[in-house]
């Protein structure tokens, strides 16, 4: 089997909708988020590849509450050096 880490260099990226990304649209739909084009020249090949969404889900930053006490203890730290 090809180990296709090694040796591959991008040649180009495309965004769905650009040339190149007809057929792989054609397959995946809006899950497509690009299609590249790798090089390896010590084999004289090319590939393409698709990047797609297999998952999407909520996602929110919260910041904790440690994380806002720390914050406060800085900023005072910082005022009261002013």
């Amino acid at each position: 089997m090809t180990n296709y880490r090694k040796g591959w260099r991008v040649g180009s990226s495309y965004l769905p909708g650009e040339k190149g990304t007809l057929k792989p649209y054609q397959e995946f739909g809006d899950s497509l988020v690009c299609v590249r084009y790798r090089y390896n020249a010590e084999r004289n090949r090319r590939i393409k590849t698709v990047e797609i969404v297999i998952e999407e889900v909520p996602w929110r930053t919260e910041v904790s509450e440690a994380r806002k006490k720390q914050n406060k203890e800085k900023l005072a730290r910082d005022e009261a050096g002013k």
